[in-house]
């Protein structure tokens, strides 16, 4: 899974699954509904998806904002929150802009 944050470039949001499948999509965008589709074998893609339409990451479930300006704010803290709840993490926030979280890499088991 990654996040980015800092770059003004596309994605926003990358997972590869277990069997390595990717998926990416822009700050607002479906995991689902994206110009490559997905096979989804695993249903990593749509419980991610879910949890982002949950928190109103998705823009057709973003209820919207005051002021327009404000939306990409908006749109990325509801990101980071489904991105949480989906995977059970704690993403501080502090720490994030603060560019402090720590880099692990994981060996792959295959």
């Amino acid at each position: 899974m990654c996040l980015d944050r800092f770059l003004d470039e596309e994605p926003w949001v990358c997972r590869v699954d277990a069997v390595g499948e990717v998926g990416a999509g822009g700050l607002g965008d479906s995991l689902l509904e994206s110009a490559v589709a997905v096979e989804d074998r695993l249903g990593a893609f749509a419980g991610l998806d879910a949890a982002m339409r949950r928190a109103g990451a998705v823009r057709d479930t973003f209820p919207g904002c005051e002021d327009p300006e404000d939306e990409a704010e908006e749109l990325a803290k509801r990101l980071f929150a489904a991105v949480g709840e989906a995977l059970g993490l704690s993403l501080p926030r502090r720490e994030i802009e603060l560019g402090l979280l720590p880099a692990v890499h994981l060996p792959s088991p295959v």
